[in-house]
């Protein structure tokens, strides 16, 4: 995710599915514990599926 810069184009794709998303990098890496949604929501406090993310902090 470092790589990715300002701009970049992003493709998630899917061996069963073939492409699934796309979207554009709108800002630099951050960790997970200071991610935010454009509303300011942080991630963190959504009810995740993988809710162990933040163990890694």
């Amino acid at each position: 995710m470092k790589k990715l810069q300002v701009g970049d184009k992003v493709l998630a794709y899917l061996k069963s599915r073939g492409y699934v998303g796309y979207g554009i990098v709108t800002s630099e890496a951050v960790m997970v514990k200071n991610f935010e949604w454009t509303s300011g929501k942080k991630l963190l406090a959504e009810p995740l599926k993988q809710p162990n993310i933040a163990n890694n902090l």
